[in-house]
């Protein structure tokens, strides 16, 4: 071979092996245990949450999100105490598993990512038992215990920055194993020991289980004042139908038939009908706490409970007084609207006017008018007695009085002076009593009856009858006597007298009979009380001794 073939194939290796190292240097070295080497000590961070050190093995572009994540997970500043409880539980449950046969990772691209397993505990799969759910320390208690795992395959992405590899794909990686932060555990604590009982009470009763003639029931769930009871609520059923559902949180409510599905009682329309009530408290996921049945009972009204005085001085139900007045004004409740209710009003025993029908507002003035408009005088000093009736039925519904008085004095110018002629049963009676007894009146010297006891001068005795429909038993009274017609000169005239029901002319009575010594009686004011079966004494009559006063 000669010299010149030589040189050109020597000068061809040369070129092919400068190639050859050239080509080495651009293809980059393999970094996959670099790779393998950077993942764990950032997995190590991501899982102890913290976020300086998750900054500081990630590239730059974390430094923009590095105060939200920051935030997102410092569970004391996210949750109470207690909540933070069950965050922490899983966030314990963490754990991960680095494949690394796929690390890959070249110098020559700065480029590289592994693949990995998270798991977390399948919280999910507890959520729905309502006892472990009972609170947050007993669901942290069942995650610690739990199998059940939740996997994720996951990629980190690295970049290589100077000598290091950092991980560039934080925000997918920090959202997929912290997703749980996000949602928020719904907790079923158990109250049956925090919720005491229902108090149940009426306007008039408290403290039974039996209510009387009531227009509603108030209602107080008592629990302990340092517990949640904002999911509770309350069922309430009539004769076993449910009638009402109260909103969550609600301790205390009103029952009525307004805001329940309540007939209204056939005997009274604005009360709650007779029958049985339930009491049902429920907590959040319908587990019952504690729960009452009461019972209501309607009676027939009596007189005075279905009137409402207006504009009066005293109510005292039956009847009010009215001092220095132009008008009284009485109302019969329980038939606002009734076209067929008309009233009647008496003064001193004669009748003074009529109303026409519909008229359920018992008005009567100083013009003897049944307007509330008046000419502003005040009215006569006596008894007015309003009454109403049904023009459809002819019933009855009942009477109230009203005593006015000017300047606190009646017509004969004294203060007991402006009650006689209001013989009526005070209201201190029970309803059997009130109901059982009819209209009273005084037996004057003559035998005659009077509604309005003006005795004679000198009278051998006063003799009060109470005409009653049924035996009620022994009676009890006394008299009081007073010369100058003022209530605080009463002097009680003797002691009590035990009166037994008697039968005249076919009429069951009570006759309170009166003679003092047994000599004449003076003259001035006489007040009957009376007592019932170791009742209160109830004023029930007033009668004057001596000249009747004009008009």
């Amino acid at each position: 071979m000669n010299k010149t073939v030589k040189k050109i194939i020597a000068t061809a290796m040369t070129v092919t092996m400068s190639l050859g190292i050239l080509s080495g240097c651009f293809a980059g070295k393999d970094a996959s245990k670099d790779i393998i080497d950077a993942a764990k000590p950032y997995m190590k961070a991501v899982l102890a949450r913290k976020v300086s050190q998750i900054s500081k093995l990630s590239t730059d572009d974390f430094k923009d999100d590095k105060r939200s994540w920051s935030d997102k997970l410092d569970l004391d500043e996210r949750f109470d105490r207690d909540e933070a409880e069950a965050y922490e539980a899983i966030c314990d449950s963490i754990s991960y598993t680095i494949d690394e046969d796929s690390a890959t990772g070249n110098t020559r691209y700065g480029e590289g990512y592994i693949d990995l397993t998270v798991k977390i505990a399948d919280y999910d799969a507890l959520t729905d038992d309502v006892d472990i759910m009972e609170s947050p320390d007993s669901f942290a208690r069942e995650i610690d215990r739990t199998s059940e795992k939740r996997e994720y395959d996951l990629r980190l992405e690295f970049e290589l920055v100077g000598d290091a590899w950092l991980v560039s794909n934080h925000e997918e990686v920090l959202t997929t194993i912290f997703d749980f932060m996000d949602e928020r555990f719904e907790y079923y604590p158990n109250l049956s020991g925090v919720v005491y009982g229902i108090e149940i009470s009426s306007w008039t009763e408290y403290s039974t289980d039996t209510f009387t003639n009531p227009t509603e029931l108030y209602c107080y769930i008592s629990y302990d004042w340092e517990s949640d009871i904002s999911d509770i609520y309350t069922e309430v059923y009539y004769e076993g139908t449910l009638v009402m559902t109260t909103s969550r949180g609600l301790e205390y409510f009103t029952v009525n038939t307004e805001c329940a599905d309540i007939p209204s009682d056939p005997i009274r329309p604005d009360g709650l009908a007779t029958g049985q009530y339930q009491f049902i408290v429920y907590d959040g996921i319908g587990r019952i706490l504690v729960s009452r049945t009461v019972s209501v009972v309607n009676t027939e009204y009596r007189p005075h409970e279905q009137f409402g005085w207006y504009s009066e001085t005293v109510d005292h139900g039956s009847y009010a007084i009215y001092n220095d007045t132009c008008l009284i004004d009485l109302d019969l409740t329980n038939h606002y609207g009734d076209p067929n209710v008309y009233y009647t009003v008496t003064y001193n025993g004669e009748l003074v006017y009529t109303s026409p029908l519909g008229t359920y507002e018992g008005y009567y003035n100083s013009d003897g008018e049944g307007d509330w408009n008046t000419s502003g005088s005040y009215m006569d000093p006596g008894i007015y007695v309003i009454t109403f009736y049904d023009d459809a039925t002819d019933t009855c519904y009942g009477s109230a009085t009203a005593i006015v008085l000017r300047n606190n004095h009646g017509l004969d110018g004294t203060q007991i002076g402006g009650y006689i002629g209001f013989d009526k049963i005070d209201d201190g009676f029970s309803y059997d009593i009130y109901a059982a007894m009819d209209d009273p009146y005084w037996i004057l010297e003559d035998g005659s009856d009077d509604d309005f006891a003006y005795y004679g001068s000198n009278p051998g005795e006063i003799t009060y009858v109470l005409p009653v429909d049924q035996d009620l038993g022994t009676m009890e009274f006394f008299v009081e006597y007073s010369d100058t017609g003022f209530s605080y000169d009463n002097v009680e005239l003797n002691d009590t007298v035990s009166v037994e029901v008697t039968e005249v002319d076919g009429e069951l009575r009570y006759e309170f009979e009166f003679d003092g010594d047994g000599s004449r009686l003076e003259d001035g004011y006489y007040t009957i009380h009376v007592q019932f079966d170791g009742g209160d004494p109830c004023v029930v009559g007033y009668c004057r001794v001596g000249e009747a006063p004009a008009g």
